[in-house]
């Protein structure tokens, strides 16, 4: 029987506790335009009149004491070819469209750790609205410590392991690699997650040593989609190829589920089962540098890079709430490295653009017009179509199949 391991680092050095550490529907209704006014100071104020009327513009609030003055667009107009125009004009000093603000949640405190969301441009896709609300993504791994300070959304899982519905996560693994999905954010407390508004749906395989077989796995895959999960995040694989699982892959397809595998840390050529599989979205890991990791497999079925960290308690690993290895219940914020780190940005990334509304083929297409393409022009056996920049394709999409006008996703991602 072959045993699927979880894919951590080769190295055990590289799993020591980060040195600083402590303490509805599927998809979304498109984003509203953050503004319908354009906020134009003038050189007089007793101009106001008569620039609204050249322009055929209604006035709406004034601010006389700075001269400034908000002129309504109506929606068929485009607020950027308004706002330049206006600007041209000798009575005009300038002119900016109204914004949006709104009441600041406390920040999560260690979020200034993760580099790797920075690389993959996740505040971006933020400030467009879109954070994975109404996708469920299922982490089939070591379970899910649901008792964290920082716990993601969840919905109940199952135990393959010990045949019973309390995937409690006895090892951590799992709980790391979901917070980078979906770690519950703005909350004041430790760290973000990429897809932040995206639920996790635990499904646990792997025993307290991070060991499964390929029989649970398979069985997990199948019970995740009948349980409407809508991504399949898999950081764990082995040598060889199980065709229960090669099944368990196409019934996920077949109900248009995205896997997400993770390519392995052997640093050789030879991408781990089952992210070699036809159907999975294989995932290399890259540092913070935008290198390739060292330990990452390779082979033709890289489909993406994402950031999977290099050494650790140095700020250059993956930070997340894991289990802290005690009985007591207790948890810790913990950097690893490893394709299975990885994974779950990429998983992220799907749920982002899943729920705003993307196909899995649109997803992936603008996924891949907007990666890094950090290797050989194209595709290649080391980043695939290259690092994701999620902040990008959040934009992209939008443009090509939401708002259809590059002037309007502006608008909606800069509120």
């Amino acid at each position: 029987m072959m045993f699927v391991l979880p894919l951590l680092p080769l190295l055990p050095l590289l799993l020591l506790p980060h040195a600083s550490a402590a303490s509805t529907a599927s998809t979304l209704q498109r984003p509203a335009p953050a503004s319908t006014q354009v906020l134009v100071k003038l050189v007089d104020f007793k101009q106001a009149d008569r620039l609204a009327q050249d322009f055929g513009l209604d006035i709406g609030t004034t601010i006389p004491q700075l001269n400034i003055v908000a002129l309504h667009v109506p929606p068929s107009d485009s607020m950027q070819s308004i706002i330049g125009d206006l600007t041209a004009d000798p009575r005009v000093l300038y002119a900016e469209p109204e914004q949006q603000v709104e009441a600041l949640a406390v920040p999560d405190p260690m979020e200034g750790q993760q580099w790797n969301f920075r690389q993959i441009g996740a505040h971006i896709a933020w400030r467009c609205g879109a954070t994975g609300a109404g996708i469920v993504v299922a982490v089939v791994d070591t379970g899910l410590a649901t008792y964290g300070e920082d716990t993601p959304s969840w919905l109940p899982g199952v135990d393959f392991v010990d045949n019973d519905d309390d995937p409690d996560d006895l090892n951590g693994h799992g709980t790391h690699v979901a917070g980078t999905i979906a770690q519950t954010t703005g909350n004041g407390i430790g760290v973000a997650g990429v897809a932040y508004d995206a639920r996790i749906l635990p499904v646990r395989v792997l025993d307290a040593a991070g060991s499964g077989t390929t029989t649970n796995v398979a069985a997990g895959m199948v019970w995740a989609v009948d349980e409407g999960a809508d991504i399949i995040n898999l950081s764990l694989g082995g040598s060889s190829s199980s065709s229960a699982i090669e099944d368990a892959v196409a019934y996920a397809r077949h109900a248009d589920v995205v896997v997400v595998a993770a390519a392995g840390n052997s640093g050789t050529s030879g991408v781990s089962y089952p992210a070699a599989t036809e159907g999975v979205i294989a995932v290399a890991a890259t540092t913070r540098s935008g290198d390739h990791a060292w330990y990452s497999s390779t082979g033709p079925e890289i489909a993406f890079a994402a950031p999977g960290g290099d050494t650790t308690g140095t700020g250059e690993g993956i930070i997340q709430e894991t289990t802290s290895g005690d009985d007591d219940g207790s948890t810790i914020f913990e950097e690893l490295v490893g394709t299975s780190m990885a994974t779950p940005h990429v998983s992220a990334a799907y749920a982002i653009l899943l729920s705003l509304g993307a196909s899995v083929d649109e997803a992936t297409e603008s996924l891949k017009i907007t990666a890094d393409d950090l290797g050989t022009t194209g595709d290649d056996d080391t980043y695939g179509a290259g690092e994701i920049r999620i902040g990008a394709a959040t934009r992209v999409y939008l443009t090509e199949h939401v708002t259809h006008d590059p002037a309007e996703t502006y608008l909606i991602c800069h509120p």
